[in-house]
């Protein structure tokens, strides 16, 4: 068994394990919820080593940042982990502490749930997310896995309590597919208290608000969404990721006349073109759609984001995305990132006006109102010796109005 923690997103063995997952690698450790943070990665064809603490200097053309990413295994089931970022007001990333066996994982601390069949195509909870307090259950039966989390995302100005609900089930037969079912919720209200009905793992948001359970009774205090997501390894070479999202669907449009389904969806195929003596080349397209209500509540304080910051998809809502990439991993050694992204957003994105409510559901052009667009091409290139990494990364928009932007990063990290 592996030591109990998670993996910091940024740690080149993340996004080596990444790689391979899209090649057909370590398929019993993938989950949609991240189910559990114990990864059995020595009893596989290629085995990886994890590090207990990563130091991080970054300077890029925003200023100087230092990270560090620290755990401690103890009695093999307890831990405690923090991630630390001295650029900017959020000094810690994320940290907890928790317990974990083979089949259960409990933990409470500071940081974001990454629910996806997939990488890089969430979309109601995302890595991107602003971080927030939270606890989190989680329990592995073999075949069957469950989820749940229960945090405070934020407190307004009007004194606004915000909360977030998680739940999700997935079978796998730890091979070649995984499917799973989620429901996320945000509710809030003036001073509102954490809501003890949530707290049941298997209660269902609409059980719970049409039986009046809520402390908030009514149907305008909360807001829910539900996803179905799908993973498929095909043929030892591919991978097809689905997510598809509903917000609120239009159940008889007879008497919702003119009303528009809210929903988004994610899809996402990677194929191997090398996959030879621990040298490994993946292809992938994606394409992601999130409607133009979607995200948002009839109370601007349900929506989806935390800190004016989306809790899903980073691109927010009212927008759709196609993106290409290529990755190269020799392994242990270096590893390459290219991709290109073509997105497209209206008016009614979430990111413009995070806590307004939606304008309303009455179907239209998508995206909505005044289209912009915006181009990326995203590069980062990680070089491994040893327990040093040095690694360089660069994105350049250009956007409909013809500005063009840029960000760079040149970083050195050293793990132990």
């Amino acid at each position: 068994m592996a030591d109990a923690y998670p993996i910091p997103d940024r740690s080149f063995m993340k996004k080596t394990l990444n790689i391979f997952q899209d090649a057909g690698y370590y398929w019993h450790d993938i989950s949609i919820f991240n189910s559990l943070q114990i990864l059995d990665l020595k009893n596989d064809l290629i085995p990886l080593s994890q590090k207990s603490n990563i130091f991080d200097m970054q300077i890029n053309n925003k200023g100087l940042n230092g990270k560090y990413f620290g755990n401690v295994v103890f009695k093999k089931s307890f831990y405690i982990f923090a991630d630390l970022n001295t650029y900017g007001l959020n000094l810690i990333n994320s940290s907890g502490m928790g317990f974990q066996n083979h089949w259960v994982n409990l933990q409470i601390g500071k940081g974001r749930e990454e629910w996806s069949a997939g990488n890089d195509i969430e979309l109601a909870l995302s890595k991107n997310a602003y971080p927030y307090d939270y606890f989190k259950l989680s329990s592995d039966y073999g075949r069957v896995r469950v989820s749940y989390f229960h945090g405070f995302l934020e407190r307004t100005e009007d004194n606004v309590n915000r909360f977030i609900n998680a739940r999700g089930f997935e079978w796998t037969n730890k091979r070649s597919i995984i499917i799973g079912f989620s429901e996320t919720i945000i509710y809030s209200g003036f001073n509102r208290s954490m809501d003890f009905a949530y707290l049941n793992p298997i209660g269902s948001h609409l059980e719970l608000e049409l039986n009046n359970r809520l402390n908030k009774p009514g149907d305008f205090n909360s807001n829910a969404v539900w996803q179905m997501h799908l993973d498929i390894h095909i043929k030892r070479r591919s991978r097809l990721s689905l997510n598809f999202l509903i917000d609120e669907f239009v159940i008889d449009p007879n008497i919702q006349i003119g009303k528009e389904h809210g929903r988004a969806h994610s899809i996402k195929y990677s194929y191997a073109i090398l996959k030879k003596n621990k040298n490994i080349c993946n292809v992938n397209f994606s394409n992601t759609y999130i409607g133009t209500p979607t995200f948002r509540h009839g109370m601007g304080t349900n929506n989806f984001v935390n800190k004016g910051i989306p809790l899903g998809w980073q691109y927010g809502s009212d927008a759709s995305s196609f993106n290409i990439g290529l990755s190269y991993l020799k392994f242990q050694k270096l590893l390459i990132d290219l991709s290109f992204s073509f997105n497209k957003s209206g008016e009614e994105d979430i990111r413009s006006r995070p806590y307004e409510p939606y304008k309303d559901y009455i179907k239209d052009t998508f995206p909505s109102g005044t289209i912009s667009t915006q181009k990326y091409l995203n590069s980062s290139f990680h070089w491994q010796k040893s327990e040093y990494e040095i690694y360089f990364k660069s994105k350049l928009i250009v956007s409909s109005n013809e500005q063009t932007d840029y960000e760079i990063l040149l970083g050195v990290s050293s793990g132990f």
